[in-house]
């Protein structure tokens, strides 16, 4: 029989193996730091396993991804426009699906992902990605070969570009062609549904690879990686400029090429879809890349120790509760990170910002073609130099002040003031336009009339859908050959640039000729001003946005930056990416001064009035820019005053009825409320006791 001693010792020795196990069990559920596949994590693989070689990863995939969603956007929106008879502003709304899947898919996913296996999460997120990218080229492969303006009837090209002396209905017999194919409807739900796709796969890419940057390095030197992920997320949209303008040079039924239509010509259409196939494959090849990367690099642990003493100096909250585990916690979560002020503050000005990046990056090189008279390509290339060399520099710009001097709290609040105020006075340099070209009926009168048909051409029947505009000797530009008159057509044996002549609203020559094409105007020496001050504009405006960027990183607890990024990412996306294109296309829309309009229906425009767009662009600069304004200086005021009392600098009413307080309490027998100090070191070793190891999920 055993004695009361022995059945102790044997619960002892019980309790111990139990708690051995339990040790042990955690052991081998600790998450592995090696980097590699599945159990395959060799030594010579290590050399990779740091956090510049997982920022150059990232870069990767933000950089293909930006150039596919913000650098090719304003290179195919006007031709998807002129391609599938859009406007601008429905075109704006179809564009910003992909930011409202990301800032949707953003907050749920965040939240579930928050305190997972971030790189594998991140790889999920670049095959939904490429996998958006092929669906975005389903609309070209179904829509049938592109139509730009001959009539075809019995297989015969018929053209109604000249002065007739009847009625043309082949106009109607095609509309009632188009009319039985298949529904408008289906092209942009096939878009929305590709860039649904792509939205979703850019909000894990982003909103995790942020956070698992953040982690894995100390937070003196996160800014820096932060700013140079972001300059190569602006680079993106650079290179998308320039390889999409090339590719507007390539006809969009490549390989067949028409013989009468070159990429001069406003009825062009370049071959848009090429970028999108592009970019799918790369990204769906390189997405092996990223589940290389273990659940936490060798360096999380010392950088989130370094962290944690940050968080005590610059009064960032401290719960670190372990949110995502169970999906009853998400109310809480998201309270919490909504509740803070100072993060709402500084996504709102995020989000002000961001209206103005997307709406910009949508319709800039159509602006500029506008403006300016050039080719797609030229524009596009413009554009592109344009954001990469002033966002770029204000990116890493932004992040070096924030290191260099060590800006925190309130300094950055500050610094980020007086940075909006500067940006917000170089939005009048958008009132800078160029001249209209001289075309008749429109910018410049017909004799006597101001309308794009006259007595001269009243007999003629023109087709007002048309737009194949030409010359005339006179240095203006008509709509078609038919609205300046004209009857017969000069073979010169090149059928696109051929002479037309006896065009009765020629007055100036002998042979009242016209040439295709519109005539060149004058190189209008204001574009450059206005390009310097665009750069000036985007300069600052990113200047401001890696240093608010830390701010939001560092309001919110640990265990909450994935998700609090989540929130900002459905907060700036959906007020940024849903009003930026779909104001600015509401702007392009309201100075076009002649529409495409075809069955009875108002598509796309052919010509803006320069003026009228330059001040609506400017009236949505200046606005959004006066409000960032106004939000910045209540973050730098509430960013302020919670470090004061944070310090203990309170008002002298507060001193005042906390000492009443401790008299009472002294009074009362219950001594002071004033806790004991704590040794910097005790306080250190009980943050991290209270900061366990996530485990791997």
């Amino acid at each position: 029989m055993k004695s009361p001693k022995d059945s102790d010792d044997l619960d002892r020795n019980q309790s111990n193996e139990s708690n051995s196990s339990r040790v042990d069990d955690q052991q081998v559920k600790k998450p592995s730091t090696r980097l590699g596949y599945f159990n395959y994590r060799p030594d010579y693989l290590q050399r990779f396993n740091t956090p510049r070689w997982l920022l150059a990863v990232l870069c990767l995939y933000v950089t293909a991804i930006n150039v596919s969603l913000l650098g090719f956007r304003g290179v195919v929106v006007p031709q998807i426009e002129k391609r599938f008879n859009m406007t601008s502003t429905f075109i704006g709304t179809i564009m910003s699906s992909v930011d409202i899947a990301n800032g949707v898919s953003g907050i749920l996913l965040t939240y579930y992902v928050g305190q997972r296996h971030k790189s594998k999460w991140i790889g999920y997120g670049i095959i939904s990605f490429s996998v958006g990218s092929f669906v975005l080229l389903i609309p070209h492969f179904i829509a049938g070969s592109y139509y730009y303006g001959d009539i075809t009837i019995n297989n015969s090209s018929q053209t109604n570009i000249l002065c007739r002396s009847h009625s043309f209905n082949a106009s109607h017999a095609f509309c009632n062609n188009i009319a039985h194919q298949s529904t408008p409807w289906v092209y942009p739900l096939i878009f929305i549904v590709g860039l649904t796709l792509c939205g979703i796969g850019f909000s894990i890419e982003y909103n995790v690879g942020l956070a698992f940057i953040d982690e894995n390095v100390s937070p003196t030197i996160s800014p820096l990686y932060i700013a140079i992920f972001h300059m190569m997320a602006v680079l993106g949209p650079t290179l998308g400029y320039v390889v999409g303008g090339i590719f507007s040079n390539i006809y969009i039924d490549w390989p067949v090429v028409p013989k009468d239509l070159n990429s001069s010509d406003p009825r062009w259409i370049g071959a848009w879809w090429l970028g999108y196939l592009i970019v799918g494959c790369i990204t769906l090849v390189s997405s092996i890349f990223i589940f290389a990367f273990p659940y936490h690099l060798p360096t999380y642990q010392k950088s989130r120790i370094k962290r944690l003493i940050q968080s005590k100096s610059t009064n960032k909250p401290v719960d670190d509760s372990q949110y995502g585990k169970r999906w009853a916690d998400f109310p809480r979560a998201f309270y919490n990170v909504v509740s803070n002020r100072i993060f709402l503050l500084a996504v709102a000005g995020i989000s002000i910002d961001q209206v103005l990046v997307i709406g910009f990056s949508t319709f800039l090189p159509k602006y500029i073609q506008s403006q300016s008279g050039a080719s797609l390509l030229t524009a596009t290339t413009i554009s592109g130099t344009t954001v990469v060399i002033s966002a770029g520099i204000g990116q890493i710009l932004g992040g070096f002040i924030t290191k260099r001097w060590n800006l925190v709290g309130s300094k950055i609040s500050k610094f980020c003031f007086f940075v909006c105020i500067m940006s917000s006075l170089s939005t009048f340099v958008l009132l800078i336009s160029c001249d209209n070209p001289k075309i008749a009926g429109l910018f410049v009168p017909y004799p006597h009339s101001s309308n794009v048909t006259m007595t001269c051409n009243a007999k003629c029947y023109c087709d007002q859908n048309l737009f194949s505009p030409v010359c005339g000797e006179n240095s203006i530009t008509y709509q078609s050959p038919c609205h300046a008159g004209c009857n017969i057509t000069i073979s010169n044996g090149n059928i696109i640039n051929t002479n037309y002549s006896r065009c009765s609203c020629i007055n100036s020559g002998s042979e009242n000729i016209v040439s295709t094409g519109a005539c060149l105007s004058q190189t209008c020496s204001l574009i450059y001003p206005l390009i310097i001050g665009i750069m000036i504009m985007v300069f600052t405006t990113f200047l401001s946005f890696t240093p608010t960027l830390t701010v939001v990183l560092r309001s919110i607890p640990e265990s909450q930056t994935t998700f609090g990024m989540g929130v900002e990412g459905v907060i700036y996306r959906i007020s940024g990416g849903l009003l930026g294109p779909v104001i600015f296309g509401y702007a392009m829309d309201s100075s076009c001064s002649l529409w495409n309009e075809q069955c009875d229906q108002r598509q796309f425009c052919w010509r803006y009035d320069n003026q009228k767009l330059a001040l609506y662009i400017f009236y949505i600069a200046l606005a959004c820019k006066c409000l960032k304004v106004f939000i910045y200086a209540m973050l730098w005021y509430f960013h302020r005053r919670e470090e004061m009392y944070s310090a203990g600098k309170i008002n002298a009413e507060e001193k005042e009825k906390s000492s009443l307080a401790n008299g009472n309490n002294e009074k009362n027998g219950l001594g002071s409320t004033v806790e004991p100090k704590i040794s910097s070191e005790r306080t250190t070793a009980a943050v991290v006791y209270a900061f366990p190891l996530e485990t791997q999920v």
